[in-house]
């Protein structure tokens, strides 16, 4: 039986939003499973958002999208997941947990965020993988 560890990538506390309430930072690489991403306390308003892509040169347009999510004033753990398909690009059943893969990265992350409201923070997001 194969152990494995689980790691956990903080990315910088204290994340500021500009002026115009928008955010773009990326990770260092992150090798691994995805577990989850951890979004902590923050002051951003509730129409922001955060949306979380693959980086680098091998991720694909359109499918390099891990999670768009609501950014709005409080901590929350999510669990992102990749639905496969065959190779005729047929999704599997989106309520089947079979069709639900995790996320297996070689890449930063970058962090976008938009709608933030003038020059609100966000106390750390956090990315736990194995």
């Amino acid at each position: 039986m194969k152990s494995f560890s689980i790691e956990e990538l903080k990315v910088v506390s204290g994340l500021l939003s500009n002026g115009d309430g928008l955010l773009d930072i990326h990770t260092q690489n992150i090798n691994g499973v995805l577990q989850s991403i951890n979004i902590g306390s923050n002051s951003h308003t509730n129409t922001g958002s955060y949306l979380f892509f693959l980086s680098g040169t091998n991720s694909l347009i359109g499918r390099d999208l891990i999670l768009r999510i609501r950014a709005g004033s409080y901590m929350q753990t999510v669990f992102p997941r990749v639905y496969t398909h065959d190779n005729q690009y047929v999704i599997g059943s989106g309520t089947s947990d079979s069709a639900r893969e995790p996320w297996v990265l070689n890449s930063p992350i970058r962090i976008v965020g938009s709608g933030l409201g003038d020059s609100t923070i966000c106390s750390g997001i956090s990315f736990t993988y194995y």
